[in-house]
């Protein structure tokens, strides 16, 4: 059975993480400007796609439209684990056509509320380590 974890969850909804997967927050750095819709915003360096309010605790895979970025180079998202660890996000993610694309499939957990403040977009389950009976 999935542990339960409600880190990082803004909603204080009780989220269910998966066994033998890392936790990560997705994040950019400082001088962009994010918000949540479900179209691109222009001016905006980051809109993330509102149709990830419906998707947490869903499995998501390669190809996922996870926003747009206006200029914006991969290499200004990065992804920390809850013990402040970086890890490159060209690992989890790929822009095409300024579109944000999920590169490998992950679990969302959060959605961050405040990502225009805060630079963190959501939280996601690494399932590259998971077992196949606990992705059912």
């Amino acid at each position: 059975m999935p542990e339960q974890n409600s880190n990082k969850n803004p909603n204080k909804v009780l989220l269910h993480r998966l066994k033998n997967t890392k936790q990560l927050t997705l994040v950019v750095d400082g001088k962009n400007t994010v918000a949540l819709a479900e179209k691109p915003i222009f001016g905006l360096s980051v809109t993330v796609n509102e149709a990830l309010k419906s998707k947490l605790g869903c499995l998501l895979m390669p190809g996922f439209i996870l926003g747009w970025v206006n200029y914006l180079d991969i290499k200004s998202f990065a992804c920390i684990s809850n013990d402040n660890i970086y890890t490159e996000a060209a690992q989890f993610i790929h822009a095409e056509k300024n579109q944000l694309l999920l590169k490998t499939p992950i679990k969302l957990v959060a959605l961050e509320e405040d990502m225009n403040h805060s630079k963190h977009l959501f939280t996601f389950d690494d399932i590259g380590n998971a077992r196949n009976d606990e992705l059912a």
